[in-house]
């Protein structure tokens, strides 16, 4: 049994360094689009929003002389200072807004193993296996909710005439004939957003093995595994209801009714209009940095969950032994067969709505609710029945000896496996492995192998149900905006709707090794290893992650004319390529294609070293890996380059490993010593600046 509580850090602030908001962001592209120069900036804050509210111009409104104002406190207007932009809409310095996320999670994990052997003879033994575990942790994405007002998840404008507004606010508003207008919040007074995930998950494995023959064994294992996962997003934020407390009424003679509402009181206009449709709405004074009630906070944000079930019933069988000999030795053989089956099911807290099906508006007047519109800030998760995939396979190992006890060749072997896979969800698939280990002498082998493997998809990636949202930013096709800014035909281009989900047609990646390397063991230094392997890797058909909202993509397909698999991507009211802006994007998808290609080549060296010191036993293992190349294609052709790039795998990476075991045998007493030292990592520029230097 083990068991470790991390308490993680809750706020970058409470790091000296992150106290000064530090952020990494590119400043320049190189010739490589993909490349780029990154700058550390401090104090970095958001100049399209802040604390206390951001005005900014409604679409189709008349010049608002209130734009580029926002609430230093609450009721209180002064001009917005921007800042100096740094990266998109980050600045230093400025009133704008910033968040203040974890650094690091919570965990608090309970892990439980056990075995069990027992020989019924002595060539027959069984044994059942346990394992279980529960993993709780938890981050804070966000200090704290952001909305903007004119291109949100449902796009909302506020009314000039807001009860809540300053009177001076309102006047020069309605001096200029501004009916409307966007505020753009990061709300500091409302709890901060945390995503927690509960993880359980359990595996059982239980067979046999028998011993017969000249040496055969056979191994029957039959496994059942299951997990359960839960991520609530805590103080996720309404919509809906946001959008009936944002729109605040004083009720007056002429709107009271029947509502039995006091005269004077400011209230949700839906309570007036539609009263018993969003019953307990409490009216929200935005105007402000600390304007929130707890009443406002109580209606508005509420928790969502999404729990994943996955599960795993597996069956296999392993004979080996050595069939018959070679003139050089045994050849051993393995023969194995599987059947496994794997399933996925998603329960979710939350409604995804569609044009079947669209969501209920009425009633909300400052929400523009189209049938890409969602309830929820957050993404909306439908919900998954189970679903399943079933593989069957069937694989031969073997080892071959050519040669042995000869000049330069103390031992020669060839070793081969082929396996056939056959997949319910994409057909089937062979792969296979050819290699050869060359016993020079006692100090000094060589090996190479030559290989064609694969990677089936995940059920996640098959079957991952919708994610839907809105996205407002730029079509690359048209060069418009879909922020309701831009207007065809009298109406707004409103946001697209996005789906991220899985891809059933998906087939497994595959991919071609090459590897070739010596080991040394010198025998002028007993316990001294070192071994050099090189490999290649080139593999097709990568399952790679493409967003119909990317420039790339959307440009990708209007080139091809259509033909493009991006094209599958984006959906469009006119055809793929007219870049009429009446053809803007209508819905984006994300999902997972067999369109990647990858290379990689590079070295591993390791050095071991087992002996003593000091009369006390001593080991240490020094690792190096060198990759010079780490390639992906690029969306409409060509390759990136990878390697050494801020956020990807460096060119060079080294550690040493050194441990020391003391022992007092006359007090029956061992204090082990472990000594772990990271050496050295660099990246692309930096090597480049070690061999100028050199």
């Amino acid at each position: 049994f083990e068991y470790r509580n991390d308490e993680g850090v809750d706020r970058r602030s409470s790091r000296p360094f992150f106290a000064n908001r530090a952020v990494v962001h590119p400043i320049q592209a190189l010739t490589n689009a993909s490349q780029s120069v990154y700058q550390l900036n401090f104090n970095v804050t958001n100049n399209d929003r802040a604390f206390g509210g951001l005005i900014t111009a409604a679409a189709g409104q008349p010049t608002n002389p209130l734009v580029n104002t926002h609430f230093v406190s609450n009721g209180v207007l002064v001009p917005f200072n921007r800042g100096t932009p740094v990266f998109n809409t980050w600045s230093v310095g400025g009133d704008g807004a910033y968040f203040d996320t974890s650094l690091k999670a919570s965990l608090e994990m309970h892990q439980i193993f056990g075995r069990l052997d027992y020989d019924f003879t002595d060539n027959l033994n069984g044994y059942v296996k346990f394992s279980g575990a529960t993993n709780d942790n938890g981050a804070f994405s966000l200090t704290q909710p952001t909305y903007n007002a004119g291109s949100g998840n449902n796009v909302m404008t506020l009314f000039a005439n807001n009860p809540y507004l300053p009177a001076a606010a309102i006047t020069t508003m309605a001096n200029a004939g501004v009916t409307r207008f966007n505020l753009t919040k990061t709300q500091a007074d409302v709890p901060r957003q945390n995503a927690e995930t509960f993880q359980r998950q359990y595996s059982v494995d239980t067979g046999f093995n028998l011993e017969f023959g000249n040496g055969y064994q056979w191994e029957l294992a039959f496994i059942n595994a299951g997990n359960r996962q839960k991520v609530r997003q805590n103080n996720a934020q309404d919509g809906l209801r946001l959008a009936a407390a944002l729109d605040a009424v004083t009720v007056t003679a002429a709107n009271v009714g029947s509502s039995g509402l006091a005269l004077g009181s400011i209230v949700c206009n839906v309570a007036l209009t539609h009263p018993g449709r969003y019953p307990g709405c409490t009216p929200y004074n935005p105007f402000g940095p600390n304007s929130a009630t707890e009443t406002n906070i109580a209606y508005i944000f509420r928790p969502i969950e999404v729990v994943a079930h996955t599960g795993m019933t597996d069956v296999e069988t392993v004979l080996t032994g050595a069939p018959f000999n070679s003139w050089a030795g045994p050849v051993n053989m393995a023969l194995s067969a599987q059947w496994r089956k794997m399933t996925y099911s998603l329960d979710s807290s939350t409604k995804v709505y569609s044009d079947v099906d669209p969501l209920d508006c009425t009633g909300l007047r400052i929400i523009t609710c189209t049938t890409a519109s969602q309830p929820w800030f957050q993404a909306a998760s439908a919900p998954r029945s189970e679903v399943s995939t079933n593989v069957k396979e069937v694989a031969l190992e073997f080892n071959l000896p050519l040669l042995a006890d000869k000049p330069l060749a103390r031992d020669l072997a060839f070793n081969g496996a082929a396996r056939y896979t056959n997949y319910s969800t994409s057909g089937s698939v062979t792969t296979w492995k050819a290699g050869l280990d060359w016993d020079v002498s006692d100090s000094l082998s060589f090996r190479g192998t030559q290989s064609r493997d694969i990677r089936a998809p995940t059920l996640f990636e098959l079957f991952q149900p919708s994610i839907v949202g809105n996205f407002n930013g730029s079509d690359f096709l048209t060069g418009t905006s879909l922020n309701g800014s831009v207007v065809i035909n009298g109406n707004p281009l409103l946001p697209a709707r996005t789906f991220s989900q899985g891809n059933p047609n998906l087939k497994p990646e595959i991919g071609d090794t090459t590897t070739f390397g010596f080991v040394y063991r010198p025998t002028w230094a007993s316990g001294l290893s070192i071994a050099l392997d090189a490999y290649s890797i080139s593999v097709t058909d990568a399952i790679a992650t493409q967003n119909g909202n990317s420039q790339a993509a959307q440009l990708a397909c209007a080139n091809s004319g259509g033909a493009s698999p991006l094209c599958q991507l984006i959906v469009r009211p006119i055809n793929c390529c007219s870049t009429a802006p009446a053809n803007s994007a209508m819905a984006l998808y994300q999902v997972g294609l067999n369109i990647a290609r990858a290379k990689t080549r590079g070295a591993d060296l390791e050095v071991n070293y087992v002996g003593r010191v000091a009369d006390m036993p001593f080991n240490t293992r020094l690792a190096v890996a060198y990759q010079p190349k780490n390639n992906t294609s690029a969306v409409g052709g060509g390759f990136t380059e990878n390697a050494g790039l801020f956020g990807s795998a460096p060119i060079w990476r080294a550690s040493l490993l050194a441990s020391a075991n003391s022992a007092s045998y006359r007090r029956g007493l061992v204090v082990p010593m472990l000594f772990t030292v990271r050496l050295f990592t660099l990246t692309r520029d930096e090597f480049d600046r070690v061999l100028q230097y050199l």
